[in-house]
């Protein structure tokens, strides 16, 4: 990718980020702000209503205690000149006004210890008013366990019973009607308990008294200390430990699980239906607002539906601000990056120009800036490179000059060698087949010395002339299964190799680009090499192929042979020999290495006490 696209990339990229975080940041902001205000609004409510439950307990407590202290209670646990009915009849319309005044209050009555615990007064809430019950209908109630524990109670202290719904003779009364008893006991002058006063209220009623109209939007939740449902905006699932189907506020709402037994006092949760911390929330506190310390479980959810509403059309002109800023962003960055690519782009088209030959394009070089310095610093560059070029076209030519002058002297040098070499051999073998039968085997034996030196000396004008037009002609790399070459090589040697009992192994080898003809004298000079230097027979011939991290490195290893360390750096020179009593011209590594090097690859040996590893690589 070009530099001038990244940069229109990049400043696009930074575009767009910085729109979307503005955009993020801002609707971000506005939903934290909404949702503090929601649940700062939630709160304030939910101490409105906490206020206003303390203060109707207080209501309860204030005139339970206000009974208790009323002339006619007094009279009627201590004695009084007043007859007990006067007393009664007075204490009854008393409870009469009450029922009247308190519209949740269900029932006011007046217990004694005596007679099993029978009602001395008892006044009832009925559909037309308050009914005095008389007579029959008063009963015993001192086998009730409120009655009980109120008549533990000590002087000045409030029962309270825990809420539930009202049952009559042991049996849950249908309709349901949830029941609170509030009573306190009736000392006499002995400092006994003469009786009980008790309240009964309707707690539906009381609750709807204290909490009055509310909203639809917010709903009302009542728990006791275990977290059963007292008030639920859905009466099914109220005074379900009653109705034998127990249903908690921690098991319908899981975020408060743990809330009861913590010593924190309040707890908001966020609910998921509206759309996580937006829009609706929970707040549930805990209350303790009768004298006797006793835990409740106030909570008020509230779902703001006009913020909802107004949300989703804040987040739609959100997302239209960051659409324009984008679009700013965008052509602002693009703009920005012109100037900067464009100049760049010159600089690269002069590049790509003056590689082609062409000087046409005209450089920033007027600008004030870094690309202006690059562009001058690129015009001086290729002034330098015109003059270097001239300079190098000129001595290329010369050593072109030179090397074809050097490859015709080499040409006539070496045919000039050739055709006195070749007489002087052909009248050595004519000696030699002239002497035969004469005495005179120094004649005879200096004969042959003079043929053999005569070929060793067209052996080497020979070997000269291929190393010095090695390359020639070798312009054209083929794909080729060097593995298959090298096996063609070994059958060239086969005679040779079987007369010596040679053991061979090939490796697997991958195609390769090269150039065939070059290969094939590499690999028959390296396998002629080792089956000249090899020592006896019976030894190992192995065509290697190995991989190292920049590709395969081929080799020809033998056994039986050794090349000393000192001897390995000028092994590859030309004409050099070692073994001066074996037949060679010293030029087969020579070659080698010229064929490696066309290959842009390299060639080295190494070798052990008993065995030499030639090894090169061949490189695209």
């Amino acid at each position: 990718m070009k530099v001038a696209a990244k940069i229109r990339i990049l400043t696009s990229v930074l575009a767009l980020a910085s729109s979307v975080a503005v955009g993020l940041v801002m609707y971000g902001g506005y939903r934290e702000t909404i949702a503090t205000l929601e649940v700062d609004v939630l709160k304030q409510r939910v101490d409105g209503d906490v206020f206003r439950l303390k203060s109707a307990f207080q209501e309860v407590s204030h005139d339970i205690r206000l009974l208790v202290g009323l002339p006619e209670v007094r009279g009627l646990a201590n004695g009084s000149k007043r007859s007990v009915a006067d007393l009664e009849d007075d204490l009854a319309q008393t409870f009469e006004q009450l029922l009247l005044a308190k519209p949740h209050y269900v029932q006011v009555r007046l217990i004694g210890v005596a007679d099993e615990g029978r009602e001395r007064v008892r006044v009832d809430r009925t559909e037309s008013g308050a009914l005095r019950r008389t007579g029959s209908e008063l009963q015993t109630k001192g086998h009730r366990d409120y009655f009980k524990a109120t008549q533990a109670k000590a002087s000045g202290q409030i029962f309270y019973s825990n809420v539930n719904l009202n049952r009559e003779n042991n049996r849950i009364e249908v309709p349901y009607q949830p029941m609170l008893r509030v009573a306190m006991p009736v000392y006499g002058a002995t400092d006994t308990c003469w009786g009980i006063v008790i309240i009964n209220l309707d707690f539906n009623g009381f609750t709807k008294e204290f909490l009055g109209e509310s909203a639809q939007s917010f709903r009302h939740f009542l728990c006791n200390a275990e977290g059963d449902y007292l008030l639920h905006p859905e009466e099914e699932k109220m005074f379900g430990f009653d109705l034998g189907k127990r249903i908690r506020i921690q098991d319908e709402y899981p975020g408060f699980e743990g809330f009861l037994d913590s010593s924190e006092a309040e707890r908001t949760l966020a609910l998921k239906e509206a759309g996580g911390d937006l829009g609706s929330w929970f707040h549930l506190r805990k209350v303790a607002p009768l004298e006797d310390g006793r835990v409740f479980l106030y909570g008020v959810s509230a779902r703001f539906d006009e913020v909802i509403s107004a949300t989703g059309s804040i987040a739609r002109r959100t997302f239209l601000i960051m659409l324009v800023l984008l679009v700013l962003a965008l052509v602002g960055a693009f703009s920005v990056s012109l100037l900067i690519t464009k100049p760049i782009e010159r600089i690269t088209l002069a590049s790509r120009r003056l590689g082609e030959g062409k000087e046409d394009v005209d450089l920033p070089v007027g600008r004030r800036d870094e690309i202006g310095t690059l562009a001058s610093s690129f015009e001086e560059m290729r002034g330098a490179i015109r003059e270097q070029e001239e300079r190098i076209l000129d001595t290329n030519q010369k050593l072109s000059s030179a090397n074809v002058d050097l490859k015709h002297f080499a040409h006539i040098a070496s045919h000039e060698l050739r055709e006195p070499l070749t007489r002087i051999a052909g009248l050595s073998s004519l000696m030699e087949r002239k002497l035969e039968g004469v005495n005179g085997d120094d004649l005879g034996g200096l004969a042959k010395s003079v043929k053999l030196e005569a070929s060793s000396a067209l052996q080497q004008i020979t070997d000269f002339r291929v190393f010095s037009h090695l390359g020639d002609g070798t312009s054209v790399r083929e794909s080729v299964d060097l593995r298959a070459l090298v096996l063609e090589v070994l059958k060239e040697f086969a005679p040779k190799m079987e007369a010596l009992d040679v053991l061979v192994a090939v490796d697997q080898m991958p195609q390769a680009e090269v150039y065939r003809n070059l290969v094939r004298v590499l690999y028959r000079n390296l396998v002629e090499n080792a089956l000249k230097y090899a020592e006896g027979s019976g030894f190992t011939l192995r065509l290697t192929c190995e991989q190292d991290d920049s590709g395969p490195v081929f080799g020809v290893f033998n056994s039986r042979s050794s090349i000393p360390e000192e001897k390995r750096t000028r092994i590859f020179q030309v004409f050099t020999r070692f073994h001066p009593e074996l037949d060679g011209t010293g030029m087969g590594l020579s070659i080698c290495k010229r064929v490696v090097e066309c290959h842009m690859g390299k060639i080295w040996v190494e070798s052990g006490s008993d065995w030499t590893h030639f090894k090169f690589t061949l490189r695209g």
